[in-house]
């Protein structure tokens, strides 16, 4: 019988009988110079599907959209939510040291905290077999690659797409998650024209237990070499955050020039007779020594922000706020001598522009630079909206300086005073007003003698209706939020995005201001613990995720709901059941009487938790249940835990029970080589 050679999962040509890479797709890379092409071959193409689509019931039509060297990206459709995932599946040998599968899980927890519009999201993880897999967001549009096809971008598209990468790069990096591998194949536009960035953190989480270098061995390259930071490949062990934005230099300069920055490079200006403003930003980003390159992605924004052409900013057209000017920031000792010169030379010209002025019959100078100069207050604000006593408060705020803070205003300043523009950072609009720029910048100090001096707790602006209380727990600054509650502040008000200080607390990670916010809740306080404004979890849910017993206490306590469900029909609970911390479930269960959904014991045998299996059986929970066709016992076959396998005959699982296909949990047991569980079921007949 003859035997038909598989075809190669990426050009459909038939493979060697022999094994090794398809020989049509080798040829292509050769011609293309495409080194990230690797040409291991685990055929994970077929086993992993079949897996795929008996242990993840929810996820239906699976199709093969490639396969590489880290594995496969299947696109599927969620059968209860009408929507399109991929799931990525790493290949088996990336799980076969000990310990990785406790490491896969914190670093797929790390990547699905990432919660930014220019990042896919990751929705769920785990291991179907040998087969670590991903799902994530399917995003529709095109790669950054097919753009470049056609050569180098314009100066006005580099510029939409490079704050957008900045940003959540920064948004990333804060989060402790470094990409190491972007390249234009990683930067996705949707059909919306926002820019996306694919793939964070999974070459690590594909490579890291390699035996030796990934650049040392025959099969296998981390990353793509073209855009690599040098330390990347010399020290691969020492590599952070800055190695991403060497790699997002390599794409700047690649999306201004159409080629890549190799050897000994001209500025990108030189090639496509473009702006030369733009070279120092870009050869900054592409220095070799990462003490030398931009040390955090926002800087690039900032120095973006800087560049001017024809009068206009390039990236950001706010008027400058008078808190910018730098005859209002203190200076430096060694600079007085200079601000002293220009001072007096200032008066002296206004002196003779006063003289002129009289001789004219006093006429008011028209050009508004020159108002202002002569003016103490804002073209276009109230005629005591720009008192100096009132800056140099607002500036004391944020500096942390109680003793200015004191003098501003013994001088007349205003402590609920409110300044007429915004400042625009890469970070957001920083607060209006004393209490919320102070709160923003952590001085609990002077937000205590604001306060005690009659300041608004809940102050807000025109233009802003963020408040204190929003500034302090989005940068997870718990103790003046407790402060804040006790002078009664508005827990519960929203900010323009809509998001309460609870869930922007949520959004930053910071968990101790999410307990003393439920602390209030015990107190009496209003306190919507479930609200999700849109998030793909809930705070307890996000709680549990990141292992935090006392916060999911305290929520409890403030009433949370762990059956709430987010957008992807997952409970607080069921995240629950996948963490090897049990106090965590404890806390929830102690909030049911029963407990009539079967889906947290299944999330509890998917990653092999048999305590808490004990526990939620120990609840009730329905042992037989099968929904999408796939029982707790049948689910159990993946994993081979025996343990779990007795507590569920213990509880009345039943063997017989045949999955849609046909196959009983006996079936799949005999099918992955489970002998003993084989045993189990025979005598437990």
């Amino acid at each position: 019988m003859t035997t038909q050679p598989r075809p190669c999962p990426k050009c459909r040509n038939p493979l060697p009988s022999a094994g090794g890479p398809c020989p049509a797709c080798l040829l292509a890379a050769v011609a293309s110079g495409d080194d990230s092409i690797s040409f291991i071959d685990d055929g994970i193409e077929g086993r992993a599907a079949a897996e795929l689509e008996v242990a993840l019931p929810e996820y239906r039509d699976l199709q093969l959209l490639g396969e590489g060297g880290m594995g496969a990206v299947y696109r599927a459709q969620h059968s209860r939510l009408s929507r399109s995932v991929a799931i990525k599946v790493l290949k088996p040998h990336t799980a076969a040291s000990p310990g990785f599968h406790e490491r896969f899980q914190r670093e797929a927890r790390a990547l699905a905290r990432l919660d930014h519009p220019n990042i896919v999201k990751v929705f769920d993880f785990g291991h179907v077999g040998a087969f670590p897999y991903i799902v994530m967001e399917y995003v529709e549009g095109a790669n950054l690659r097919v753009l470049l096809k056609s050569g180098a971008l314009g100066a006005e598209d580099v510029l939409e797409i490079i704050p957008q990468l900045c940003d959540a790069l920064s948004y990333a990096h804060s989060k402790g998650v470094v990409h190491r591998d972007i390249k234009p194949d990683n930067i996705l536009i949707d059909d919306e024209g926002r820019v996306r960035i694919a793939d964070f953190g999974l070459a690590k989480l594909a490579n890291e237990d390699l035996p030796t270098p990934p650049l040392t061995r025959t099969d296998q390259v981390m990353g793509t070499p073209h855009y690599m930071a040098p330390e990347q490949v010399e020290h691969p062990t020492e590599v952070d955050h800055r190695a991403d934005i060497f790699s997002l230099g390599v794409v700047f300069y690649e999306m201004l020039t159409g080629e890549l920055p190799l050897g000994s490079f001209d500025p990108p200006s030189r090639r496509r007779n473009g702006d030369a403003r733009l070279d120092p930003v870009v050869l900054r980003a592409l220095e070799k020594d990462p003490d030398l390159r931009y040390q955090q992605a926002r800087e690039v924004n900032q120095d973006l922000e800087d560049l001017d052409t024809a009068n206009d900013r390039f990236y950001s057209k706010n008027p400058v706020d008078p808190l910018d000017d730098p005859l209002l920031q203190p200076v430096r000792s060694s600079d007085a001598w200079v601000v002293v010169v220009v001072i007096l030379g200032i008066f002296l010209l206004l002196a003779m522009l006063a003289a002129w002025m009289v001789m004219r019959g006093g006429d008011t100078p028209t050009d508004p630079q020159v108002a202002w100069a002569t003016s103490e207050s804002d073209p276009g604000s109230g005629p005591t909206d720009m008192t100096p006593p009132n800056i140099a408060l607002l500036q004391a705020a944020g500096s942390g300086d109680l003793d200015r803070v004191k003098r501003a205003i013994a001088d007349g300043a205003s402590v609920n005073y409110v300044h007429s523009h915004r400042e625009q950072r890469p970070r957001g609009p920083v607060s209006s007003h004393p209490i919320g720029r102070a709160a923003e910048e952590g001085h609990l100090a002077i937000v205590s003698y604001l306060l005690d001096q009659g300041a608004n707790p809940d102050l807000s602006t025109q233009t802003s209706s963020a408040r204190a209380v929003h500034h302090a727990a989005a940068f997870g600054h718990d103790e003046i939020v407790k402060l804040l509650a006790k002078f009664q502040a508005n827990l519960e008000v929203t900010n323009d995005d809509g998001d309460t200080p609870l869930l922007l607390a949520w959004k930053h990670g910071h968990f101790d201001v999410i307990s003393v916010l439920a602390a209030a809740g015990q107190a009496g306080r209003d306190i919507a613990v479930d609200q999700r404004n849109g998030l793909d979890h809930t705070v307890m849910g996000l709680a549990a995720d990141a292992g935090k017993v006392e916060v999911v206490v305290d929520l409890a306590a403030a009433g949370a709901d762990p059956l709430e469900r987010n957008q992807f029909l997952v409970t607080a609970l069921n995240i629950a059941a996948e963490q090897l911390d049990s106090r965590i479930l404890v806390a929830m269960l102690a909030r049911l009487e029963t407990l009539k959904d079967g889906s947290p014991l299944m999330a509890a045998i998917r990653y092999h938790r048999p305590d808490n299996v004990r526990l939620i059986l120990a609840k009730g929970c329905p042992v037989n249940q099968a929904p999408s066709g796939t029982t707790p016992l049948m689910m159990a076959m993946f994993g081979g835990g025996i343990e779990i396998v007795k507590l569920l005959l213990e509880h009345g699982a039943d063997p017989s029970i045949k999955h849609p296909d046909g196959e009983t949990a006996r079936d799949l047991a005999v099918k992955h080589g489970h002998k003993a569980i084989v045993k189990l079921l025979d005598d437990h007949k």
